[in-house]
């Protein structure tokens, strides 16, 4: 749509690639067993963030670019999801009693998750990611402590120390092979590079099992180590790590050598883990509550010591989170979408992977503005690959969200109603050129819609076209388009009656650093919305003036908005809403 003073522009859309950013270190996730997780930067060393839990959190699984994190509480029965960019819980799940190691394949899409039992047997359960529903379970005849996952996905292992032994899960049809190990096998690490799993057993001793034909081919000692309970490897496949609880020392293995390098660590070292880039090597040291950070190609050689206090643990894959500011930024059919004959209205989708978010802000049948959303658009068939947009298309539910008073009262996310109210679908013939249908009550229709083009010019380091949420508040977001030296605002939130209501900032000028912009705020009235089809009146679109808006980014994924709607002022702190 186009509003105010603010020109619209017929011109191609100028394409440009999304430019290098620098780079982020991915972040620890500290359990502790007072119930609080701690988030260490990797790279500065420091703890950024604290995260409530309650109850008693322990293992954690993370993918190195995950966008979340899951933490099992064996105290409060609950997998917490956490957003891996805002550092925050943004679900908490439900699961069997005494939840403890949790691991997830490569791609993101399944977490598995383990709970030992009180007896000798003990339940594995599988949940889809996406929307947090069951995806299968399975129940082992013996106790399980340790979770680890093939780096193809292909295999789920699983130690039993009680039964010497690892199963090892086929991932796609659930079947169960055994393998034999040393005495009580717990952590495990998979190397892909030689396709070998490497099995820590309390000991002393890494069992050495060749994954491919599903048979043990080596035993590594390691003197000096007693109650050796984790193991980690470095992404080259070079360098083991194994954790000594009894003997407080962490043994370094070099895999073609087998020289082992003892160093010292805190008392009770447990979990071990290595960053991603297979610079950095962190020990969780459970009754000291330190962590230790080493350098991974001189183990002896340490890179700092962080203090997280409590009873730590954070057993599993525990470092993760975005490595680089770039699989955050959406997909290329992002961005503000119209069609030109019907000015006043707009829709703007946010494409990650194969699922679209589409916000369409309209106007109710008296003419007020109303928005709906199709949160989960997805594409049919699957893309291939980001860029193959050609004859793509999306559909999925269409929705109308009520929730509390925005401007009047502390946000209350549990006010919140969603109610489902059509259909939605998007065909694309190119990246700015598509399709729009929808079943809205007893109403159907189908037009034309294009990208809108409202400024051209040389792209900016950071795109922030995105959608914007606060995950505390979830329930309200800020819709962001970047054309050059202007961003296009779209805000939807509700007004004192608890209905949906938009407001726009369709010049909002990026400031001179390019961290944000500054600009006016309009609410909109317009002609009878979709309920009246095909007499859309463009004369009757009246914007009008309500205050100001001010976005300010603290980095690429998060910032604060600052604004003044009809005498109220406020601000929200508001991050890129991963899905």
């Amino acid at each position: 749509m186009s509003i105010g003073h603010f020109p619209t522009v017929l011109a191609a859309l100028l394409l440009a690639a999304y430019a290098s950013v620098a780079q982020a270190a991915p972040f620890a996730y500290v359990t502790r067993g007072d119930g609080v997780v701690r988030v260490i930067d990797t790279s500065s060393q420091n703890i950024v963030a604290t995260i409530n839990t309650g109850g008693r959190p322990e293992g954690v699984g993370i993918n190195p670019e995950g966008r979340r994190a899951f933490v099992a509480n064996a105290a409060t029965n609950e997998l917490h999801v956490i957003d891996t960019a805002a550092h925050a819980i943004i679900a908490n799940l439900s699961v069997a009693p005494g939840p403890s190691a949790v691991v997830l394949n490569p791609s993101g899409t399944r977490v598995y998750v383990l709970h030992p039992g009180s007896g000798g047997a003990s339940q594995l359960t599988i949940f889809n990611t996406e929307n947090l529903t069951g995806a299968g379970s399975l129940v082992f005849a013996n106790r399980a402590e340790r979770l680890a996952m093939s780096a193809d996905g292909s295999r789920l292992f699983v130690s039993h120390p009680n039964a010497n032994s690892v199963s090892v899960v086929d991932t796609a049809s659930l079947a169960v092979n055994s393998i034999g190990t040393g005495a009580s096998p717990y952590g495990m690490a998979h190397d892909p590079n030689l396709n070998r799993l490497y099995v820590a057993n309390a000991g002393g001793t890494v069992t050495v099992i060749n994954v491919g034909n599903g048979t043990p081919i080596a035993t590594l000692l390691l003197p000096g180590c007693q109650g050796s309970r984790n193991v980690a490897v470095n992404p080259q496949g070079t360098r083991l790590f194994v954790t000594c609880e009894d003997t407080n020392n962490l043994q370094a293995v070099n895999l073609a050598s087998l020289q082992v390098t003892t160093v010292a660590m805190g008392s009770r070292p447990t979990a071990v883990d290595v960053t991603p880039d297979g610079q950095l090597v962190l020990v969780i040291n459970s009754a000291s509550g330190t962590v230790n950070i080493q350098q991974e190609d001189n183990p002896a050689a340490g890179r700092g010591l962080v203090t997280v206090g409590g009873n730590p643990s954070g057993f599993g894959r525990f470092i993760g989170g975005p490595t680089t500011f770039l699989p955050l930024v959406p997909g290329v059919l992002s961005g503000l979408w119209w069609n030109p004959v019907e000015s006043g209205w707009g829709i703007h989708l946010t494409q990650r992977r194969n699922t679209i978010f589409a916000a369409w802000f309209t106007y109710d049948p008296i003419g007020a503005p109303r928005w709906y959303v199709a949160s989960n658009c997805s594409m049919s068939p699957p893309l291939p690959c980001p860029d193959c947009i050609e004859n793509a298309f999306c559909s999925g539910d269409l929705f109308e969200v009520n929730g509390p008073r925005f401007f009047h009262d502390p946000f209350d996310p549990r006010a919140v109603q969603t109610t489902r109210v059509g259909i939605l679908q998007l065909e694309f013939r190119d990246r700015s050129n598509g399709k729009m249908s929808y079943v809205l009550g007893s109403q159907s229709r189908t037009l034309q819609i294009q990208r809108q083009v409202f400024r051209s010019g040389v792209a900016l380091a950071i795109d922030y076209t995105d959608l914007w949420w606060n995950p505390s508040e979830s329930g309200w977001g800020l819709g962001i388009t970047q054309q050059s030296d202007v961003m296009f605002l779209t805000w939807f939130v509700y007004e004192d009656t608890g209905r949906p209501i938009w407001y726009v900032a369709s010049n909002c000028t990026v400031k001179g650093g390019g961290n944000g912009c500054t600009g006016r705020l309009y609410r909109v009235a317009g002609p009878p919305g979709p309920i009246t089809i095909g007499n859309f009146d463009r004369s009757k679109v009246v914007p009008d003036d309500v205050g100001t808006i001010d976005v300010t980014f603290t980095d690429a994924n998060n910032g604060v908005i600052s604004y003044t709607v009809e005498n109220i002022s406020g601000s929200k702190a508001i991050t890129r809403q991963l899905f």
